[in-house]
């Protein structure tokens, strides 16, 4: 059945003329990710055009797509692990396969589909375009039960991948024509509608393929690329015109007591209490103390960053969402570092390692920064002091 939104009075005729006509589902899906179809002025004959209704849907569901999302490498190459692994190999099901096709979401057991049985409208583009899906379309690949023997729930659509530490994949929702702006005739077929959910990680193949941290793209330094200027990394910068810079905002974080000012203006930091990460040990005036970025700016640049917009190496250079990005220590031993990666220093904390080494790779991935083979290789090896059940997660809590 062809669904409609009829905005005349001859609703009844209309919809009987499209009972008996249905669009085909998999072999129909868009090759792009967007469309290219113009608008088409309504006719005025009695016959409603079953393509034009469909045309004039597809227009007003683009106008609704969520903002499309992009896999780094590193998520790309687990969520094609991953598939390598769902990949159905034979020609029946047998009992050690099973965990293989089987998914939980929002407490529901799913089950795979061998034969693919229709296809839904997703509210974005899916980040993955393959036999599965293709730009905002994709086909059903599981069903769920409900908590009822005969109950069956939404369906899901879509391959699953990986992306920002989590596992998705589309489920079904319902539609409602108030989702959409749409032009008489319009239809959207004998598809569902279905939206991005997170998957339970309860199955034992999840072990197996979520990585306990993400691997750096490795890639030596290039001689080619430009100098680096400490200046184009507009740093320390006062946002919220408070008169205390980033520098001063990180001291009063990371403090362990109420820290006391220089003056009644309450713009620098004079005295608190806080834990050098890099020595184990405490400090108690902001005089001995440097705000380091844990992953220098010099590194950055050489590890990608040269070819960031101003903007984005500011950014970078004052970031306070991740704690660890910024970090206040000793002076001299923060000056012992200068621009150097985990292959040429490590901090005199051997108990911090783990920590950094985690919190290094953690702040690269989210900037899409590279790392040498050496640089990485130290990373491994920091890891290794790592305390048991301490994992990447811990690190950024």
């Amino acid at each position: 059945m062809f669904s409609l939104l009829n905005k005349t009075q001859s609703k009844s005729l209309i919809l009987a003329l499209f009972i008996a006509c249905s669009l085909e589902t998999t072999s129909n899906v868009p090759e792009t990710t967007t469309s290219s179809i113009e608008p088409i002025s309504n006719t005025t004959t009695s016959e409603v055009n079953e393509d034009l209704a469909l045309q004039n849907f597809q227009l007003a569901w683009e106008e609704t797509l969520n903002e499309a999302i992009i896999l780094s490498d590193f998520e790309k190459e687990l969520t094609a692990y991953l598939f390598e692994l769902w990949t159905w190999k034979g020609d029946k099901w047998t009992p050690e396969k099973e965990n293989f096709y089987e998914l939980k979401i929002n407490g529901l057991s799913c089950y795979r589909i061998w034969n693919a049985m229709g296809s839904a409208w997703l509210d974005e583009v899916h980040p993955i375009q393959d036999n599965y899906s293709k730009g905002y379309w994709a086909v059903e690949r599981y069903t769920c039960e409900e908590d009822s023997i005969y109950g069956m729930g939404p369906s899901l659509f879509g391959a699953p991948f990986y992306y920002q530490d989590t596992w998705w994949i589309y489920q079904k929702f319902e539609f409602n024509w108030n989702m959409v702006d749409c032009k008489n005739p319009c239809g959207y077929g004998n598809n569902a509608f279905a939206t991005r959910v997170a998957i339970d990680l309860d199955d034992e193949i999840y072990s197996v393929v979520t990585p306990k941290y993400p691997k750096l793209i490795i890639k030596e330094i290039s001689d080619e690329i430009p100098d680096y200027d400490r200046n184009d990394w507009n740093h320390w910068v006062d946002y919220d015109n408070d008169c205390q810079n980033v520098r001063h905002e990180v001291l009063q974080t990371e403090t362990k007591q109420e820290v006391t000012f220089t003056d009644d203006t309450e713009c620098f930091v004079d005295t608190g209490k806080w834990y050098g990460l890099y020595t184990g040990e405490y400090y108690y005036y902001s005089s001995d103390l440097d705000i380091d970025h844990l992953v220098p700016l010099k590194n950055a640049h050489i590890s990608g960053g040269w070819n960031w917009s101003n903007q984005k190496k500011e950014d970078f250079a004052n970031y306070l969402v991740d704690e660890s990005h910024l970090i206040a220590v000793q002076s001299g031993i923060n000056r012992s570092k200068g621009s150097k990666s985990p292959d040429e220093w490590k901090p005199n904390n051997i108990d911090y390692w783990c920590e950094y080494a985690y919190d290094w790779i953690r702040i690269k991935n989210n900037w899409e920064l590279t790392a040498t083979q050496a640089e990485w290789d130290a990373l491994l090896s920091m890891i290794e002091t790592c305390p048991e059940n301490f994992t990447y997660k811990d690190a950024n809590n």
